[in-house]
């Protein structure tokens, strides 16, 4: 796998996927999309998608969440997990995302942490550049 760039938060990562859902219609994105946001206390998603939009063609889409919120007496309400995201294609093509997220559960939990696009590095005349340039339309998204 190769690596692509740096995501800083789950919206950015978000936003990506929305983008992926627009440019390849024949995957069915929506499952992602409604459990990308995990929610304060414990939040575990492990999710496998596999589909056949065209017969013999099989698309496989992975989700693996694992979040914990901490809430001490002594401590400040903080949120932290795991994250990971894979799609292969009918063609064998990936795309991986893999991270972990933390944050103050105060604001907009857990919108911080490192999430790092890799793809995969077999030969492509139209997928991967698709990706890449899906890849450099994200910017930073604010929560909401």
């Amino acid at each position: 796998m190769k690596k692509i760039r740096d995501f800083e938060s789950i919206y950015d990562v978000e936003k990506f996927i929305q983008e992926l859902k627009k440019e390849f219609k024949l995957t069915s994105f929506d499952p992602i999309l409604s459990l990308i946001r995990p929610s304060f206390y414990k939040y575990e998603v492990d999710f496998v998608l596999v589909e056949e939009s065209n017969w013999g063609s099989q698309s496989d889409l992975s989700l693996f969440i694992q979040g914990y919120g901490n809430w001490g007496a002594q401590s400040e309400r903080t949120f932290s997990g795991d994250f990971h995201f894979g799609w292969t294609t009918s063609s064998g093509h990936e795309v991986k995302i893999i991270g972990h997220f933390s944050g103050d559960a105060d604001y907009g939990y857990p919108h911080r942490g490192s999430f790092t696009l890799y793809i995969g590095e077999d030969e492509s005349e139209n997928f991967y550049p698709a990706v890449l340039a899906i890849a450099g339309r994200v910017t930073r998204q604010m929560p909401g």
